[in-house]
């Protein structure tokens, strides 16, 4: 069953016994806000993962250059934010190429090695699956997530995370918002203080380590479908305001 899962399901989550966690970005790399993340990740030794829209990527050589050069590993998200389930033909054969082909034009902007592929939307289906591996690549989902892609107190986002997550979790986070219905989303200051908030917390008892490094440390946990976002019954592990520090207090997104 599991190689079943893993042929035609996303990566989304590790069994491990080390104490490693990933912190997986999406819709960057982002002038306004993707610096702001990369400093709070470097001052906090922390590594990570960012799934890259393509068309960004081209359009910032300079940001993708200092996530490599920071440590971090890069993954693709797409060419854009459209769906990859449903953009293209309809015939499933002219599906598949074309979902194929569009995969791997992403994967060369972005950073030929790349092993991991996140769709938009988080629309996996055995479809999206064949055709990102036909790639090279791997589909991607996650367990636990900030949803930092609405607007919400940073101290309500790093409670959810810090009462849910575990070792070998893969951790959805956004250093940019590629679209949105709500604009107060583009803002990425409440985000960035979770974020902060968060790895200080973990710190002690968490490393914070790119997804290959995970993956590496175990077994890989398989799902079909979209994620479902883990929840706990347990208190608010920070009770108090997280103040917003002044080197990115209302980033200009």
């Amino acid at each position: 069953m599991s190689q079943h899962l893993a042929g035609l399901g996303a990566l989304v989550n590790v069994d491990t016994e080390q104490p490693f966690v990933a912190i997986t970005f999406a819709d960057g790399p982002d002038p306004g806000s993707t610096s702001a993340f990369l400093e709070v990740l470097r001052r906090t030794n922390a590594r990570a993962t960012f799934f890259v829209l393509a068309e960004r990527a081209l359009r910032h050589p300079e940001l993708t250059a200092q996530i490599r050069a920071d440590g971090h590993e890069l993954a693709v998200h797409g060419w854009d934010h459209r769906n990859l389930a449903t953009t293209g033909p309809r015939l499933p054969r002219a599906a598949f190429n074309y979902r194929r082909d569009l995969a791997l034009r992403a994967r060369d902007a972005i950073d030929p090695r790349a092993r991991w592929y996140r769709p938009t939307f988080d629309q996996h289906n055995p479809a999206v699956a064949r055709a990102i591996r036909a790639a090279g690549m791997t589909p991607v989902s996650w367990s636990v997530s900030a949803q930092d892609w609405k607007p919400q107190p940073a101290t309500r986002i790093a409670n959810s995370v810090l009462a849910s997550v575990t070792s070998g979790d893969i951790v959805l986070w956004h250093d940019a918002i590629a679209e949105t219905r709500t604009p107060a989303a583009f803002d990425r200051s409440q985000s960035l203080a979770a974020l902060d908030c968060v790895l200080a917390s973990l710190s002690s008892s968490m490393r914070f380590v790119t997804l290959s490094d995970l993956v590496d440390s175990g077994n890989p946990v398989w799902r079909v479908g979209s994620a479902t976002t883990r929840s706990s019954g347990d208190a608010p592990l920070i009770q108090a305001p997280i103040a917003e520090p002044e080197s990115y207090r209302g980033l200009p997104l």
